[in-house]
């Protein structure tokens, strides 16, 4: 015959037991939602964006800043933000070696297209910032700073150009 269960070994349970629903329960409702948007791609010349002060780097992206489009639910995104990309489910992108690297997943660390034409859910990711000859060849979008690198990033993001993509996201 079992012995009897003390107060403190029922409380023990009981907690053991809500604890056990309610991460069963924060992991169903954290599920993410798949979002098909134009997706473009940048190299821009300033290491910082608008998540100031840290530095944009390569499998950043930037989304809507929701004082200019404030419609764009992607918008209200907080920094750090992750998507994983569905369709295709990677985005080839050259170091600064050279080498191809392969990401699935964009964290949000920057903003753009102000005007907001790139619809709701748009992500513009960034390519790096870097070419074999940093004083005579850095140029893309706009003029600025490069650091020296393998390749010019500029003509992948010109490739790159825009497309419907599918990803993850929050």
């Amino acid at each position: 015959m079992a012995k009897p269960l003390t107060p403190w070994l029922r409380l023990r349970r009981l907690l053991l037991v809500a604890a056990i629903l309610t991460a069963v329960g924060a992991a169903g409702s954290a599920h993410a939602v798949q979002y098909t948007a134009w997706v473009t791609g940048y190299a821009m010349f300033d290491y910082i964006g608008a998540n100031y002060p840290y530095e944009v780097l390569q499998s950043d992206f930037a989304g809507h800043d929701p004082g200019y489009c404030p419609n764009d639910p992607a918008a209200d995104w907080s920094w750090w933000t992750w998507i994983q990309m569905v369709t295709p489910s990677y985005v080839t992108m050259h170091d600064s070696g050279g080498y191809n690297v392969n990401y699935t997943y964009f964290r949000l660390n920057d903003t753009g297209d102000a005007s907001c034409s790139q619809g709701n859910y748009w992500a513009d990711l960034y390519f790096g910032r870097w070419t074999p000859d940093p004083i005579n060849d850095c140029f893309c979008q706009v003029q600025g700073e490069c650091r020296t690198g393998e390749v010019n990033v500029c003509p992948d993001v010109q490739n790159f150009g825009r497309a419907q993509r599918t990803y993850d996201g929050p």
